[in-house]
């Protein structure tokens, strides 16, 4: 009888005519992790038909074959184990997901975007080229789609600039958002702009460029956009959300953190010299990280303190373009409100001189007027001592 040359439990006889029954995926899958080179034979066997499988789903995007989820998920579980063999396989699933995103079904474009994140993960996907398809990608008619791939967009830029600031990576996806706002597709350039804010308000993106990218999306050409844009800059993004502890409480609560570990320790620093030991070691090497901790959440909170009105490059023509805006906008009042709102912060805050603003509120200053409050508000903000 024919013996397999391999006899160590649990594995198999790859060669034709042996007795022992192939593998199902997840046994082959933890099998190749413990022994890549054993295995090369029946992982290209196995990428050759996913291969063919590929190209089928290529060409009838409706419909997918059976075997291709399992063996999508097979091949980007093992693909770390084989980078030569695999280094085409990243591109062809972007590839695939990105041309025809409208097409699949949405359980195959799910599993596409989870397997080009944990190849990712893996090392093998730059993450810019990755970052710059997902936010092209925000323009797919899928919601859950545009969730998940906002959710992974936050997360993955927050984690790349969590040590220190990815500057190249950060420039780069700042110059594909101004592309991204003027497209005709609203919905991509909606939740570019949205990233974008929710960056700047976890302070990952808390720089100049950011504010005066998201200003931009006041002239472009969705209204949705410009909207979201006034808010911003007029400081929407600064309230505390619903379900979420807000910035004091929890630069509080790492305080008393701090506190309590110097109360063990009995001292104000953490020294104690009666009392050595591993365990105050170890509540010594705490007690630091959690003062470092709390020194940069201070210093981070000291510069969300700076509004987004003062990074602008430009306010001067800013203000005129928004003014000429308003002038021959015919959106509802409650939006043209909003613009006056922002023109007079910027004439106010950066002492601009703006003489046709004060006219043109007068027609609205009428003893019928319903926000006549908020309009003498904005008259009086807009005020400064070089008028």
């Amino acid at each position: 009888p024919l013996k397999c040359v391999r006899a160590r439990a649990g594995s198999f006889c790859p060669w034709p005519g042996s007795m022992a029954a192939a593998p199902s995926l997840a046994t082959l899958q933890n099998l190749v992790r413990r022994d890549p080179d054993g295995y090369t034979e029946e992982v290209g066997r196995r990428l050759r038909h996913f291969q063919s499988l590929l190209a089928l789903v290529e060409q009838q995007p409706g419909s997918s074959p059976a075997d291709f989820l399992p063996l999508l998920s097979f091949v980007s579980h093992i693909a770390a184990c084989f980078p030569s063999l695999m280094a085409d396989l990243p591109e062809g699933l972007g590839r695939l997901l990105e041309e025809r995103h409208d097409v699949l079904e949405p359980a195959v474009r799910r599993a596409l975007l989870q397997a080009l994140v944990l190849l990712r993960n893996r090392g093998m996907v730059p993450p810019l080229a990755l970052l710059q398809r997902c936010f092209r990608l925000f323009r797919c008619r899928d919601k859950t789609l545009r969730a998940r791939l906002y959710a992974y967009v936050v997360t993955d830029i927050k984690t790349a600039n969590r040590k220190a600031r990815d500057q190249p990576l950060n420039r780069a996806l700042q110059n594909h958002v101004i592309h991204i706002l003027q497209e005709p597709s609203s919905v991509g350039a909606k939740y570019a702009l949205r990233a974008m804010i929710e960056l700047y308000r976890r302070q990952v993106w808390r720089d100049a460029k950011t504010v005066n990218v998201i200003a931009s999306a006041l002239f472009c050409p969705h209204p949705k956009l410009r909207i979201a844009a006034l808010h911003f800059l007029l400081g929407a993004h600064d309230a505390p959300r619903d379900g979420e502890d807000s910035e004091e409480e929890e630069l509080q609560e790492a305080r008393g953190a701090v506190s309590k570990l110097r109360e063990q320790l009995g001292g104000k620093d953490g020294s104690h010299e009666s009392r050595p030991g591993r365990c105050v070691n170890k509540k010594k090497r705490k007690l630091q990280r959690a003062m470092r901790s709390t020194k940069s959440r201070g210093k981070a909170e000291a510069a969300a303190s700076f509004a987004a009105l003062h990074l602008l490059h430009d306010p001067f023509t800013l203000a005129e373009k928004l003014f000429a805006e308003l002038r021959r906008s015919s959106e509802r009042f409650e939006v043209r409100l909003l613009m006056i709102n922002l023109l007079s912060r910027l004439v106010g805050a950066h002492r601009l001189q703006l003489p046709n603003f004060f006219p043109y509120l007068q027609r609205y200053l009428q003893p019928h007027q319903r926000d006549i409050t908020m309009l003498l508000a904005y008259l009086v903000q807009a005020c400064h001592e070089l008028l």
